[in-house]
């Protein structure tokens, strides 16, 4: 994948923030060449974005008398300087086909959501030199994953760095095996693909994103 001539970072320019330097770790920056900052909101607790959580990765909950996992996972709009999204490709399916996914995973015990996706886009695509912006999106549903039934609680924040060529050093061997690709989607090409995408409807509401920019509180974007 080629590297673009670097533009200035756009998007996060409201009065609203502040950054934050945040040390990175003592590891190759590979290609992302900008410092990494987060931004958090002035007001945090009211506008609900940004805000550092504790959450164990996964929990167990009682609903209606029965016991079900709960997982509580980040998701990341990772943008670069020309609104395109970064995407991975996974083969985990037994019948071959392939998934469209953002960045995202899930939350350690005792980790803050902002820390887990800085975290995961660092472990998934080698990027460290990221701005973190604010909590867009909020999404639970049910998901199946060899086997196991999971009751999934997702955080979406957005994300922006300079375009970069992803690197899968930091994957593990079992990631290895079914994370087979990258891509910098447009909205339009996500909306006009024909191959399955994570969740079904990100194209438009990438592209609404786009078009008003964050909402003043997440939104709940699952299937009812």
């Amino acid at each position: 994948m080629q590297v673009e001539p670097e533009r200035p970072l756009t998007g996060f320019a409201d009065g609203g923030f502040r950054q934050r330097p945040v040390p990175g770790r003592n590891l190759p920056l590979g290609q992302c060449r900008r410092h990494r900052t987060i931004l958090r909101t002035s007001n945090n607790a009211q506008a609900g974005r940004g805000t550092a959580v504790a959450w164990p990765s996964v929990v167990r909950e009682v609903e209606a008398g029965a016991v079900s996992p709960v997982r509580r996972t980040v998701k990341v709009l990772l943008l670069d300087q020309a609104d395109r999204l970064l995407l991975l490709r996974g083969d985990e399916y037994a019948d071959g086909h392939s998934i469209w996914f953002p960045v995202g995973g899930g939350l350690e015990n005792g980790e803050d959501a902002v820390a887990a996706a800085l975290r995961e886009i660092d472990e998934e695509t080698g990027c460290r030199d990221v701005t973190i912006g604010p909590e867009v999106w909020r999404r639970q549903h049910l998901y199946s994953w060899r086997g196991t039934r999971t009751d999934v609680h997702e955080r979406w924040f957005v994300a922006r760095t300079s375009h970069f060529t992803p690197s899968t050093q930091a994957l593990s061997d079992e990631e290895q095996t079914y994370i087979t690709g990258f891509h910098w989607w447009t909205a339009g090409e996500l909306i006009a693909t024909t191959a399955e995408v994570f969740p079904p409807d990100l194209g438009t509401r990438f592209q609404a994103f786009l078009r008003s920019g964050a909402p003043a509180t997440p939104i709940d974007i699952s299937q009812k």
